[in-house]
């Protein structure tokens, strides 16, 4: 039998890498992420960069698709640029780099997990390229991966980030001063699923729009501005108490309850961190009649009541779940819950005790954090229904 030394000089010789990148990246492509969630991270960084305005650009092309291979518009191209703080020589060369992060396992802000940008980015195109400057008036650097290069061999290394200026067509998105591009490019995942189903343009955008304004809410209302094509993006507030430039004039909801709590940090038990937990009565001049919660009703389909049933989770003021927790009403859930709104909101040192995952979509608390909330939210959904039958 070879002994423990043999073996290291057969493995220093063979230098068999831990990683059949090509292959690796190719299985990664199916992750969990959907369009929305991929999206969602270019955002994340731009936001942790310190941006105050974030354009995303959807480029359109024409393929075949489908069973019947019918002509359609789809997305050829996503583009992302933000005004934050830009990238050095360093950072941009290792940015798409499976792993790497600035803000590897931080708790104090939305990173933490250091595969969220590119993992992301391959779940819907092949091709991801960045372009960054962080001195303004400097050039911009640029680097890249392309899964088909990667795939054929002839791209095994990342290449030295060079100077380079913005592409033609994304020009009037550059940050004047220091900021960041990101080009998503040869987007087949994204035009066609790997169940089939066909993304058309359209249908990208509207869903979309929809997603960004509900989960940079808070972004959004302290001042950041968020641009998809020429679409300047909405706060889409569940709670209804924030003010929407175009419903300036709407009555503002009323908060039924308004807490606070801690919570032990698993990392650190000694040490604990807040749950903020809010709920609100959307106005009573909304829902005088029964059906009036329906989306064939312009007043409700404006402000998406008919879409404002369930619990809104946040995390580091993002929201990464929005939908029905399980046992967590004090009854089954009712079509009359669409008139309260609930906020649960928590930072990144509670991450285990909402069993967050690394595409930071979706969050479930774990057993004895749920019986809490419910504790607490039990009087003020009961106090809501009441309130909601008796208009």
């Amino acid at each position: 039998m070879a002994n423990k030394a043999t073996l290291v000089a057969v493995a220093e010789v063979t230098n068999e890498p831990l990683v059949q990148v090509d292959t690796a990246l190719m299985s990664l492509r199916s992750s969990n992420f959907d369009t929305p969630a991929a999206v969602g991270e270019a955002v994340d960084n731009a936001l942790q960069a310190g941006a105050n305005t974030i354009k995303i650009r959807l480029i359109e092309g024409v393929r075949n698709v489908g069973k019947k291979q019918k002509p359609a518009p789809v997305v050829e191209q996503i583009a992302f640029s933000d005004d934050g703080a830009g990238m050095d020589d360093d950072v941009v060369k290792r940015a798409l780099v499976l792993g790497f992060s600035t803000r590897y396992n931080s708790r104090g802000g939305m990173g933490r997990f250091g595969v969220g940008a590119t993992l992301a980015g391959i779940s819907q195109a092949k091709r991801l390229e960045i372009f960054s400057r962080n001195r303004a008036g400097g050039e911009f650097l640029h680097s890249y991966i392309d899964l088909d290069e990667i795939t054929s061999g002839s791209m095994k290394y990342m290449p030295d980030p060079r100077p380079a200026k913005i592409p033609q067509q994304f020009a009037d998105m550059a940050p004047a001063g220091t900021g960041t591009l990101v080009v998503w490019s040869k987007c087949d995942r994204l035009t066609q699923g790997e169940d089939g189903t066909v993304n058309d343009l359209k249908s990208v955008r509207d869903e979309l729009l929809n997603w960004l304004s509900r989960t940079y809410r808070h972004f959004i209302d302290g001042g950041v501005r968020i641009q998809l094509n020429d679409t300047v993006v909405e706060p889409h507030d569940p709670l209804y108490l924030m003010t929407i430039p175009r419903l300036a004039t709407d009555e503002k909801a009323e908060v039924l309850l308004d807490e606070s709590f801690d919570w032990d940090i698993p990392s650190d038990p000694s040490r604990h961190s807040t749950v903020k937990i809010k709920m609100t009565l959307l106005p009573a001049a909304w829902r005088l009649r029964r059906g009036w919660g329906n989306p064939d009703r312009t007043q409700t389909r404006e402000r998406r009541i008919h879409d404002n049933e369930g619990i809104s989770i946040l995390r580091a003021r993002r929201e990464i779940f929005y939908g029905i927790l399980p046992r967590f009403y004090p009854s089954a859930v009712e079509e009359i819950d669409r008139w309260f709104g609930i906020e649960i909101s928590f930072d990144p040192e509670l991450d285990e005790c909402f069993r967050v995952k690394n595409v930071k979509k979706g969050a479930e608390p774990v057993e004895g954090l749920r019986d809490a909330l419910k504790k607490r939210f039990d009087a003020a959904v009961r106090t809501g229904r009441r309130r909601i039958r008796d208009t």
